[in-house]
């Protein structure tokens, strides 16, 4: 089981992605003021893959960026399938089409703001056999400083003829140019669940504009909670920019608590070569549930460069 969808905090819907729209921003209320870096050569990451070994799988990324740094397509991939993701930039939209080896295609429509930030997302579903059918909407709030401020999920759907109404709602807290704390809670039909969860972050010293993506997005086990539902590139958007400004140094802890009792600890240990670029991250998840059960798994992420 991967390690992104361990952590199941909100219902998860297989649905379309239709409409961006821009929201305005409010006050920085944080201190994510990026420190001065020194001046280094920005690699570029032409290729990701992650194993678990214990599970004897894997899959990878390989990346193709347009003469602006940005994705032009994404290709996933392991032993049995793969999907591909083309993406064309116009004034404030990307146009997404992705195709995989069951020759099915989608196509999305993302809109920005003027900083290049996604700030809403809406799905809609409907599925016969399951009386299943809603919409799910995604906001995102960013600060003065272009750092993300509140990410919100609003889902109403209709199951097996049941109604469900639920919102979930994270808020962030930057501190030196790096996410240092967010705080999870769920609404569910107007009630107020003990689904609410307490995550810190902490991280090295060592600058993360050696490399041009934002790494952490994509090696964190729940990519920050800053992901579109359904998409298939875990954390990639997030690394890209397309979520606020990014963080300025490598993680190497995360911790987070849920009040009902369960509890996540997760390692990050980094591997450099001789000049300071990252070459692969160990990533060692453990947890404990309400009944004092543990369990743990270890994944590698290895990054390889266009030069």
């Amino acid at each position: 089981m991967r390690l992104h969808t361990l952590i199941a905090r909100a219902t998860a819907v297989v649905a379309a992605i239709a409409t961006i729209a821009c929201s305005s921003n409010e006050p920085a209320e944080d201190n994510g003021k990026i420190p001065e870096q020194p001046n280094v050569e920005t690699r570029i990451i032409s290729k990701i893959i992650v194993t678990d070994e214990a599970n004897s799988w894997w899959y990878s990324f390989t990346l193709d960026y347009d003469e602006e740094g940005r994705f032009r397509s994404i290709t996933q991939a392991d032993d049995y399938s793969y999907t591909v993701t083309d993406m064309e930039y116009t004034d404030n939209t990307i146009e997404l089409t992705t195709h995989n080896s069951l020759n099915h295609t989608e196509q999305k429509s993302w809109r920005l703001n003027d900083w290049g930030y996604v700030t809403f997302i809406t799905h809609s579903w409907y599925t016969e056999d399951y009386d299943d059918a809603g919409e799910l909407k995604q906001s995102y709030e960013y600060d003065d400083n272009g750092y993300i401020k509140v990410s919100t999920t609003n889902t109403v759907k209709t199951y097996y003829g049941n109604h469900y109404d639920e919102v979930n709602n994270i808020t962030y807290t930057w501190s030196n140019g790096n996410i240092v704390g967010s705080r999870y809670t769920t609404i569910s039909n107007g009630v107020t669940t003990n689904n609410v969860w307490n995550t810190t972050y902490a991280y090295n010293d060592k600058p993360m504009n050696v490399v041009n993506l934002d790494i952490n997005a994509i090696v964190e086990c729940s990519n920050y909670d800053i992901q579109i539902w359904n998409s298939p590139r875990y954390g990639l958007d997030v690394a890209n920019g397309l979520f606020g400004k990014t963080n300025s140094n490598f993680i190497t802890k995360t911790t987070s608590e849920a009040v009902y009792g369960f509890r996540y600890d997760v390692e990050y240990e980094w591997t450099y070569d001789e000049e300071g670029y990252p070459t692969s991250c160990k990533v060692e998840y453990s947890s404990e549930d309400t009944s004092g059960e543990e369990s743990e798994e270890t994944y590698l992420y290895k990054f390889e460069y266009l030069d």
